[in-house]
């Protein structure tokens, strides 16, 4: 029996399919990219990268707080 499960997850399309080109260009698919990202959570305990959210009117970024977003997502 094997350890791996199916992630389902809803995303942009065009979002999805410039990112799909992106990391053809590196060799990657989408599955082996979300592997990585999952593999460098799982070693940091952490996300891998620094996330805001820019504010083109002001130039500022504000961080995003992953609190909000998963009551987003459960409340989608």
């Amino acid at each position: 029996m094997s350890n791996e499960t199916i992630l389902k997850i809803k995303i942009d399309e065009p979002a999805k399919k410039n990112a799909e080109n992106i990391l053809k260009q590196s060799g990657l698919t989408m599955t082996m990219a979300i592997n990585m990202l999952i593999q460098e959570i799982n070693n940091h305990g952490k996300i891998p990268f620094n996330s805001s959210i820019h504010n083109s009117k002001n130039n500022t970024s504000l961080p995003i707080n992953p609190t909000d977003i998963i009551t987003y997502l459960t409340c989608s």
